[in-house]
């Protein structure tokens, strides 16, 4: 098991306020609202980005890679012994700079790809759940037990 350093909600909140900066800075002139999503098992990630731009519409357009890796700070971060940590952050910011984050500690992520078998596996010895803590879903796919 890995030593994961652990985020107290102030650094949590730093984080936040890093990736939102990061963003602000890269967003086009014309944006209005952003949405990302960050899913996560083992080493596969299954990344969505939502713009609007002004009069509604949508463009195409790719953070920069900086906030992946923060995303994967607050995951690991986020680590709670015995209980894992989320698999999926919903990131929203509004212009001007309003944000807000919400994670799934359950729920299977929605993944656009299959979930290779050995991610499962990997996210357990990476962050150590107790079976009361691990999801329905999660040991079926590892071919676990369910409790």
């Amino acid at each position: 098991m890995a030593e994961w350093l652990k985020l107290n909600p102030v650094q949590q909140k730093e984080v936040l306020d890093e990736m939102t900066g990061v963003l602000l800075e890269s967003l086009p002139a014309d944006w209005e609202y952003l949405e990302l999503e960050h899913h996560h098992v083992g080493a596969h990630l299954g990344l969505r980005v939502g713009l609007r731009v002004a009069g509604g519409g949508t463009r195409e357009w790719f953070p920069p890679e900086d906030v992946w890796y923060l995303f994967q700070d607050l995951r690991s971060g986020m680590y709670a012994e015995g209980q894992g940590t989320w698999f999926s952050g919903y990131y929203k910011l509004e212009r001007p700079g309003k944000c807000s984050i919400s994670y799934e500690w359950e729920r299977e992520p929605a993944f656009s790809t299959p979930v290779p078998l050995e991610a499962f596996a990997l996210d357990l010895e990476r962050f150590p759940r107790e079976p009361d803590y691990v999801p329905d879903w999660f040991p079926r796919a590892t071919g676990q037990p369910t409790s």
